[in-house]
């Protein structure tokens, strides 16, 4: 085996693994912010007031 190819080789595997790294990464950012509550649901109310629950 020539220099080059083990090269290659290790240069592909380094790629392969940050690869499935960002996968892994992107899909625990999307799990974990996607059950965090909205903007909408914690924006006090506008009069600053705690809002009244009939």
């Amino acid at each position: 085996m020539r220099m080059s190819s083990v090269s290659d080789e290790f240069r592909r595997s380094r790629l392969t693994v940050k690869a499935l790294l960002f996968v892994l990464g992107f899909q625990y950012a999307t799990r974990v912010f996607g059950h965090l509550p909205s903007r909408e649901r914690v924006r006090p109310a506008r009069t600053g007031r705690p809002q009244q629950h009939n």
